[in-house]
């Protein structure tokens, strides 16, 4: 069956127009099963939101019905669903984006600094 003109089938993309890509469409179809799976993160860091196959990395990364949704069988049909559930939902771009940024090595890094340091006081009062 023909996809519809609305949809785009690019091939390889370079890093540099990814950005614009995902931060101008509807949403991104992640239907494959990963163990976590960056092309997720990848849109949402964007603002875009996910229609994710509900296993593996996907269902670390994509909250349903906030970053994105999901369908939980690999079938045209579940996919067809999910897409028509993610044009009923107004996505806030700017959430999917901070949602996206708590994967960063920033925030990583921040998150295990402050780990280290509470740890490393706790230690020192018992110490004393």
């Amino acid at each position: 069956q023909q996809a519809k003109s609305n949809i785009q089938f690019l091939g390889f993309v370079p890093d540099e127009e990814l950005q614009k890509l995902y931060s101008t469409a509807k949403a991104l179809v992640f239907p494959q099963l990963e163990d976590f799976g960056i092309i997720p993160l990848e849109a949402m860091a964007s603002g875009c939101p996910v229609i994710a196959y509900a296993e593996g990395g996907a269902l670390e990364t994509v909250i349903d019905g906030k970053t994105g949704v999901y369908f939980h069988e690999q079938t045209p049909e579940a996919l067809k669903k999910a897409i028509r559930k993610r044009t009923t939902i107004d996505f806030d771009h700017q959430k999917i984006e901070e949602h996206a940024k708590t994967f960063s090595e920033e925030h990583f890094q921040k998150e295990i600094t402050k780990f280290i340091d509470k740890k490393w006081k706790d230690w020192q009062k018992q110490m004393t």
